[in-house]
């Protein structure tokens, strides 16, 4: 009887080997690495099993993160800042293109104005939603 099952050994032995390759990255490299893989989960699964649409996701993904000039703010704010935090991930979805360079992704945002602004507001009730276009 061993002390634990295969699938609890395998996610143990990967749990160690991301602790251990952590361990070797920088606060940067463990960012882009993080909001890469959970950009990836959602926004494959915005895409309705589109192959254009997921191989997009597969090859402008990290070149995109990498491209991000708020990335640095984001590692200084140790992901705490959620607005910076929204306000990233949606400017990486929309980095992701088509063959024609349309993005596949846009945000719901609503735009209110006061009767005599000095500069136009966004106002975000509820966080935003990438939709596929």
């Amino acid at each position: 009887m061993s002390f634990c099952s295969p699938k609890a050994a395998a996610r143990l032995s990967s749990t160690l080997l991301l602790a251990f390759l952590a361990s070797a990255c920088s606060e940067r490299e463990i960012m882009a690495f993080t909001l890469e893989q959970s950009l990836s989960i959602a926004l494959k699964g915005q895409c309705d099993e589109d192959p254009q649409c997921l191989a997009a996701i597969e090859s402008q993904l990290r070149p995109c993160i990498d491209g991000n000039p708020d990335i640095e703010a984001l590692v200084k704010a140790g992901g705490q800042d959620e607005d910076l935090t929204r306000r990233v991930s949606l400017d990486i979805a929309r980095c992701i293109v088509d063959a024609q360079g349309n993005s596949y992704f846009f945000a719901h945002t609503e735009i209110t104005y006061e009767e005599q602004p000095d500069e136009p507001q966004e106002q975000i009730d509820d966080p935003p939603t990438i939709i596929p276009r």
